[in-house]
């Protein structure tokens, strides 16, 4: 039992790391500070905040942060949204492992590595570069 009662709690605290990551991952699409987000979220919980604004493709080029613009596409950015969407759940166990976090982050890298058709000249910024460069989000 002892055992058993050791994975729940270890499990719990990785959850809960996850849930920090969709936290970090929010800030650094938006440049805002969580309490800052948490301020423009009213009466809305943070995730339906996040639906409406950074999954919403009429308003995610506008609530991303301005330094982001031309280096990431909206596309990946929505799917950057939808990892921390999945991430800030409320019920830890339908959050994703790390393990699943990484890979997803992998892909979306790979996407944004490629070259699209016509658009060789995109700029393209490494996702953990993005995360290493952006620093401290304003506000707050």
């Amino acid at each position: 039992a002892k055992s058993s009662h050791i994975n729940c709690v270890g499990h719990l605290y990785v959850k809960s790391d996850v849930y920090g990551f969709g936290i970090v991952l929010l800030e650094v699409l938006t440049g805002k500070r969580i309490s800052g987000i948490m301020f423009l979220c009213e009466q809305t919980s943070l995730s339906d905040w996040l639906k409406s604004n950074l999954l919403n493709r009429g308003k995610i080029r506008s609530t991303m942060d301005a330094k982001l613009e031309g280096k990431y596409p909206s596309n990946l950015a929505l799917q950057l949204a939808q990892l921390a969407l999945k991430c800030i759940q409320a019920e830890p166990k339908v959050r994703p492992s790390m393990k699943e976090v990484v890979e997803t982050l992998e892909h979306i890298e790979a996407a944004n590595e490629k070259p699209a058709d016509n658009t060789h000249n995109r700029k393209r910024v490494n996702l953990s570069r993005v995360v290493q460069q952006h620093g401290r989000p304003e506000g707050g």
